[in-house]
């Protein structure tokens, strides 16, 4: 994949050079999976990209080079001015993922649900910068020509939305301006039907059976790996 920074934070609140240097190197590696559409179809034409399977690859991605995922926005305890959440799964409130570097918290979401999605991951992004003043907080999107693989692009949250979305932010959140924008976009690809001919296998949500398969067969997802 082609990774860019397409707005970088500022002051206390810029990306770690190394931080960066991590995240560009892994998900730079990282092959675009696709289903030919000539074979029968996992989605309706013309998408040819399973958007469960690149947002899991992705993740597995940056776990893989020692990324915390899923905690909470709050590196300590939730403040007491927030009413409590109800205690179930359907009500947790997690950030995608997070990483130290010298002491310095970078939070980090990917998106690459539809447009109303990165509304709710901007509300955690913001929720840990204002816990500290030099959290670093990164939002990590698809291209808008990669997501029109996906789903509509215009529904979708892209490079393109995303800077628009924290614009408005910003006119009551002047935070907002300090998130930063990672966008990743196609450089190499992995046709998944050479990987196992039957559609069934890749299409739906990410079940137990797909993240067992990832878990255990990664580096084919990747650039110079063999089988």
């Amino acid at each position: 994949m082609h990774v860019v920074v397409k707005q970088q934070g500022s002051g206390k609140r810029a990306i770690s050079k190394e931080i960066l240097g991590e995240i560009n190197n892994q998900l730079s590696k990282i092959k675009t999976p696709y289903w030919p559409l000539n074979e029968p179809r996992i989605k309706r034409e013309p998408y040819d990209v399973p958007q469960a399977w690149m947002n899991n690859i992705l993740s597995k991605g940056l776990i893989s080079i020692g990324f915390n995922s899923e905690v909470s926005p709050f590196s300590g305890p939730r403040p007491e001015t927030l009413l409590p959440r109800l205690k179930s799964k359907k009500s947790n409130q997690a950030i995608d993922f997070e990483k130290y570097y010298n002491n310095k918290r970078h939070v980090i979401e990917v998106e690459c649900g539809n447009v109303a999605s990165i509304y709710r991951s901007i509300h955690k992004l913001l929720l840990a910068m204002k816990e500290k003043e030099d959290t670093t907080a990164i939002l990590i999107v698809p291209s808008r020509d990669l997501m029109a693989r996906c789903e509509p692009p215009s529904a979708m949250s892209t490079s393109h939305s995303a800077p628009i979305i924290l614009s408005e932010f910003a006119y009551y959140h002047p935070e907002a301006k300090e998130i930063a924008v990672i966008e990743f976009s196609t450089s190499s690809e992995l046709n998944l039907h050479e990987l196992n001919p039957d559609p069934k296998f890749w299409k739906g949500n990410f079940s137990k059976k797909m993240k067992k398969y990832l878990n255990e067969n990664f580096l084919l997802f990747l650039e110079n790996s063999q089988s």
